[in-house]
C-alpha cells in the first residue's frame, strides 16, 4: 500500500508559503521537505502537515550522511506521489530515488530531469509575462489532482489593529523602495491605515537600512516605530506579522507570510517584481505596480534606465492614492486589487492605467479553458498552440 503524498520544496522562505494551495489540496497526511534551516517556519505554516529537513543552503558536517539517511527515511514512506517544485540537479538526485509513475512536477524520465506539461506551460509563459498572469500558488496548486478551491487556501485581509509592519527591502535592492520613498510611504500607509505606530522587519545584515530610514523618518514617526530588523525568530516574525493591521512590503516572503495569516498588504511591485507572478494570496490586497514599457524586466541584466521605475511611485499622486485611495495615478503605475475566479487569485487594477490587462484577462480565459472551467473568450492568444489542449498533467515525452 502507498504512503502519503511529498512535496519537495527546497527553495527560499517565499517558496514555502507559495505551496500553500498545493499543502492545502493534499491535506494533512502529506510530507513537505524543506531546507532544514527553515522547517520552523514550515511547521508554523503547516501544522497539519509532516515537516521534514534536509540540509541543503550552506555546508555542515556530515551532510552527505545525513542525505542519505533523510532520502532512505522518505522511501520508507512510500509515497503514492512526489512533487518535485524545484528545476536543479538537487531535485535530479531526489527524484532518482522514487519510481518514475510517482512523479509529479518535476521528474526523471529515462534517467533526464524532465520537465511535465503543465510545468512546460509556465515556462513558456514566462517568455510573455506583461500579458500573462497566474499566480505561482496556483501554478503548483494546480499539480494536485484535485485543487482546493481558492477561496479555501486563505482567510479575506481584513485590517485587525493599527501597527503598520514595513518590510524594508528583498534580496534585490532593484526590486525595493529606495530608504526616501519607503519613508514617505509609510507615513501615506499609517494614513490609510489610521495608525501611528510602525514595526521595522528585515533580515541579518539590513541594519544599516533600518538605521538610515529612522533617520529619514518624521522624529514623531521615528520615536513610534520598534525596529526589529535582525532580531526576530520565524516564531517571532510569524506573532508579530499576525499582530499588524497593514504590512508594506515589495515582493518578499513576509508579504506572503501575512497572506498567510490573513492580513493586508501593501505590495510595492517594480523592476523585476510582477505583482501577476507572485502576488500576496487571496483577496483583501493591495498593489502599486510600475508599468513601464522595460516592465517587468530581467533580474539578471543590467538596468537601462535607472530609477525610472521608481520615479512614479515616489510621484505626490502615488501617496495621496495609498493613502486615500483617490484621485489619478501618474503615467508608469497601476493599482491593483486583488480578487478570486475559479483559477485563483488575480489582480485588477482600479487605478492608473494597466496596458495589458485585457490581454491578461484573455489569457486567464484560454488557461481555465484548459482546466476545464470556462469556455475562452473570443480572440486568439498568441501563446496557445494545439498541443497546449492536451490535458495539462498529462506526461508527455517531449513537452515545453
Amino acid at each position: 500500500m502507498s504512503g502519503p503524498a511529498l512535496v519537495v520544496q527546497l527553495a527560499r522562505f517565499g517558496d514555502i508559503l507559495q505551496t500553500v494551495r498545493l499543502m492545502a489540496s493534499l491535506g494533512p497526511k502529506a510530507v513537505l521537505l524543506v531546507d532544514e534551516g527553515l522547517t520552523t517556519l514550515a511547521r508554523l505554516a503547516y501544522p497539519q502537515v509532516q515537516v521534514r529537513g534536509l540540509p541543503v543552503h550552506g555546508k555542515v558536517g556530515g551532510q552527505w550522511q545525513r542525505w542519505q539517511e533523510t532520502i532512505a527515511g522518505l522511501q520508507t514512506l512510500n509515497p503514492e506521489a512526489v512533487y518535485l517544485l524545484n528545476y536543479s540537479g538537487l531535485s535530479a538526485a531526489l527524484a532518482a530515488a522514487f519510481a518514475e509513475d510517482r512523479h509529479r512536477g518535476y521528474a526523471v524520465w529515462g534517467g533526464s530531469l524532465r520537465v511535465p506539461p503543465w510545468l512546460a506551460l509556465a515556462i513558456r509563459w514566462a517568455a510573455r509575462r506583461r500579458q500573462a498572469g497566474l499566480n505561482l500558488v496556483d501554478v503548483w496548486g494546480l499539480l494536485a489532482p484535485r485543487p482546493t478551491v481558492p477561496a479555501a487556501v486563505h482567510p479575506p485581509a481584513r485590517a485587525q489593529g493599527s501597527i503598520l509592519g514595513v518590510v524594508l527591502a528583498g534580496q534585490n535592492p532593484r526590486r525595493s523602495l529606495p530608504v526616501p520613498v519607503l519613508a514617505a510611504w509609510m507615513g501615506a500607509a499609517l494614513h490609510r491605515l489610521g495608525g501611528t505606530t510602525a514595526v521595522l522587519l528585515g533580515a541579518p545584515g539590513q541594519e544599516r537600512l533600518a538605521a538610515e530610514l529612522l533617520a529619514a523618518l518624521p522624529p514623531a514617526l521615528a520615536r513610534s516605530t520598534r525596529n526589529l530588523v535582525g532580531r526576530t525568530s520565524w516564531q517571532e516574525l510569524w506573532e508579530t506579522v499576525a499582530g499588524c493591521g497593514l504590512v508594506l512590503s515589495p515582493d518578499t516572503g513576509v508579504a506572503h507570510l501575512a497572506a498567510h495569516v490573513g492580513v493586508p498588504v501593501l505590495g510595492a511591485y517594480l523592476a523585476s517584481a510582477w505583482v501577476h507572478e507572485t502576488g500576496p494570496y487571496g483577496e483583501g490586497h493591495a498593489v502599486l505596480q510600475t508599468v513601464l514599457p522595460c516592465a517587468p524586466c530581467l533580474e539578471t541584466a543590467p538596468c537601462t534606465t535607472p530609477g525610472a521605475c521608481v520615479r512614479p511611485l515616489a510621484h505626490p499622486a502615488t501617496l495621496r492614492w495609498i493613502a486615500r485611495e483617490e484621485g489619478e495615478l501618474p503615467e508608469g503605475v497601476v493599482a491593483l486589487k486583488s480578487q478570486l475566479d475559479a483559477l485563483g487569485t488575480w489582480y485588477v487594477p482600479v487605478a492608473g492605467e494597466d496596458p495589458t490587462a485585457v490581454l491578461r484577462a484573455s489569457f486567464r480565459s484560454q488557461v481555465a479553458a484548459l482546466w476545464g472551467m470556462a469556455a475562452p473568450q473570443s480572440g486568439a492568444v498568441e501563446w496557445m498552440e494545439e498541443r497546449d489542449w492536451m490535458l495539462p498533467g498529462r506526461r508527455s515525452e517531449e513537452y515545453g
